[in-house]
Parts: C-alpha cells; sequence; structure tokens
C-alpha cells in the first residue's frame, strides 16, 4: 500500500498536526501514538516516517524518489522496526541491540534515522529504563515513534519525554463508505461492520478479511438467536468448544461479550423508539423486534449482567467460568 495521507481515512487532526510539523520541520525526537489494536497507529507512523525520509523536502512524500521507492519496498536503511521474540515482552535486551547499539551509527542516505517500536505497552520496566537513556539525550537525526495500545504501561519518566498524541475513532459514515466501496459489500452488512468496529477501521477491516471473523460473527447470531431454547448442558459444551482455542479464547470471549452487550443494547433501543436506524444488528432487525417483549426491567437486568461479566474479565478471572454464567443468566432471562 502506499503510504499517503491520503491512505489515512478520519484522524484529521493527527494528519493536520504532522503536516505542520512536516511543513515546518519542527519533529520533535520522539511521539508516542496510543490507539486501540488496528486503530492505524502504524499507519500514520510508516506515513510520517516516509514524508520526513523524503529527498525533496515538503510537507508530503514525492514517490518518486530514491527513499520514498525504499521505504514502500521496505527496505530503506534508515527506518528501524523493533522487533521481539516472545509474545507478551519486549526485553533490555533487544532495546540494547537494537536501538542502545545502532543510535549513534548516522543515517545512510537520509536526513533522520527513524525507529517504530510497535506493541510498545511490552517493554517491560528494564527495557524501559534502557530505552530511557536514548530519549533523554538522542542524537539530532533520531526520532521514534512509540505506538501502544495501553499508556499506562509506561513510566512516568519516559512519557515526560514524549508527544503523547492518541488516534480517534473514525466517524462510522466515513467507515461505511470505505468499505463499500473498497469491499463492494452491501449497505447493510458496511453499516453492521462499521458499528461493530467501534470507530477502528483497522477492525472493520479485518471483519472483512478475515474468514474467522465473519465465521465468529454467524456463530454470534446463531447463539443468540438459540440462545432461549439451549439447555444448561448446551451452554456447557458450548463454552468448553471455545476453550479448545488456546490461543484467540480470550479474544472470542472478549468479542462475544462485547457482541452480546450491543445485541441486548440495540433490543432495548428498538423497544423504546422503534426506529432501526441506530441498530448495530440491522440484518438482524426481525429478531431483535420479536425479543423486544421483554421488558425493560428484564432488558437493563441483562445488559447489568454483561458490564458486570465484562469488568470480571478485566479482572483476570476464569473466562470460562464468567461466560458459561453469563449465558445461563441471560437464557433465564428471556424465558422469564
Amino acid at each position: 500500500m502506499k503510504f499517503d495521507f491520503d491512505t489515512i481515512i478520519g484522524e484529521d487532526d493527527l494528519k493536520n498536526y504532522f503536516k505542520n510539523v512536516l511543513e515546518n520541520r519542527t519533529a520533535a525526537h520522539a511521539y508516542i501514538i496510543s490507539g486501540s489494536k488496528f486503530s492505524g497507529k502504524k499507519l500514520i507512523a510508516k506515513t510520517v516516517a516516509k514524508s520526513l525520509l523524503c529527498e525533496k523536502e515538503g510537507c508530503l512524500s514525492c514517490n518518486s524518489c530514491k527513499s520514498c521507492h525504499q521505504f514502500e519496498n521496505d527496505n530503506n536503511p534508515d527506518v528501524i522496526y523493533i522487533e521481539h521474540e516472545k509474545d507478551n515482552t519486549i526485553t533490555v535486551e533487544e532495546v540494547r541491540r537494537q536501538v542502545v547499539d545502532t543510535v549513534l551509527v548516522k543515517p545512510y542516505i537520509n536526513k533522520y534515522k527513524i525507529y517504530i517500536i510497535d506493541e510498545a505497552e511490552k517493554l517491560n520496566k528494564f527495557a524501559q529504563n534502557t530505552l530511557l537513556k536514548t530519549l533523554e539525550e538522542p542524537p539530532g537525526y533520531v526520532i521514534f515513534f512509540i505506538l501502544t495500545t495501553n499508556l499506562n504501561e509506561f513510566l512516568p519518566t519516559i512519557l515526560s519525554r514524549c508527544i503523547k498524541l492518541k488516534v480517534k475513532p473514525v466517524e462510522s459514515q466515513k467507515i461505511q463508505d470505505f468499505l463499500i466501496s473498497k469491499y463492494k459489500i452491501p449497505d447493510y452488512e458496511a453499516k453492521e461492520v462499521s458499528n461493530l468496529s467501534f470507530g477502528n477501521l483497522g477492525r472493520a477491516i479485518e471483519e472483512i478479511n478475515n474468514p474467522l471473523k465473519k465465521e465468529r460473527r454467524e456463530k454470534f447470531l446463531n447463539l443468540i438467536k438459540s440462545l432461549s431454547r439451549m439447555s444448561i448442558l448446551d451452554i456447557h459444551e458450548l463454552v468448553a468448544d471455545i476453550d479448545k482455542n488456546k490461543e484467540d479464547k480470550k479474544e472470542i470471549i472478549d468479542d462475544l461479550v462485547d457482541k452480546l452487550k450491543l445485541w441486548f443494547r440495540d433490543v432495548l433501543l428498538y423497544k423504546s423508539t422503534e426506529d432501526d436506524n441506530n441498530i448495530v444488528f440491522s440484518s438482524e432487525i426481525s429478531k431483535i423486534s420479536s425479543m423486544s417483549n421483554i421488558s425493560y426491567e428484564k432488558l437493563n437486568s441483562m445488559i447489568n449482567f454483561i458490564e458486570s461479566a465484562r469488568k470480571r474479565l478485566l479482572s483476570n478471572v476464569d473466562g470460562n467460568k464468567v461466560l458459561e454464567i453469563l449465558l445461563i443468566e441471560l437464557k433465564e432471562n428471556i424465558n422469564a
């Protein structure tokens, strides 16, 4: 893909900020860009990095110079992507090898040398302290883009030495328009996927492109339609089946709980307004309408059950038990 500002959907504030930085050549030595997974942090960082390294110094990259071509082919020698072997940790040894031991080597062909640290919340405390020494006295040609889903994981000393920027949710209509134009999907599907993405374009694209995501969405809809008829044994077996997906279990459970909340929010909203314009699961309006005969009291209780389950999941309790109890509570309330 082309790393140009025109390819970034939404994020007008961030784009304008960085365009001003580029135009005036006032780049700071370190930026922390925070946002949820798939929110476009890396796309923004790489777009700005490409423009900073462009041989035709100006606001935007020219796409024709040697540096731009190298960047697009992912072989620009003055861009370093910090890699890590362990899934959940960036170690002090990795920071030393990839940052400390290379930072004093001047750029090979460009004005700047750019380090991009993705998933930077995985930097352990020792690694952060090692990085801090470079952030305190960086060479003038070095720029860091530190990308994270969680600012709370950073030491105050790291935060104080970086400009902190946040990726904002993209307007639902912009996501819908992009999905329809790019992937030629029906309006109703684009609306549903957009609503499920919570303003995260990358998550919406993942929902369209990843067969597993689409399969999970379909399984969820089948689950909610049949929940009232399921026995406790059926629910237990469903949760046990999820437990077999060891690597993705947490993500599947979190996703299911999120979708349950959205579903019953749809039911409550439709019960209150009988208007389907703001319904997330617009393709399932018939089922949502039929469930709107549940009382306000029970619907509010069900949403509270889901909220409580979400809080318990954040506390790292047994996800299987949380989900199983939640589904039983919801089933009982639907049938009451």
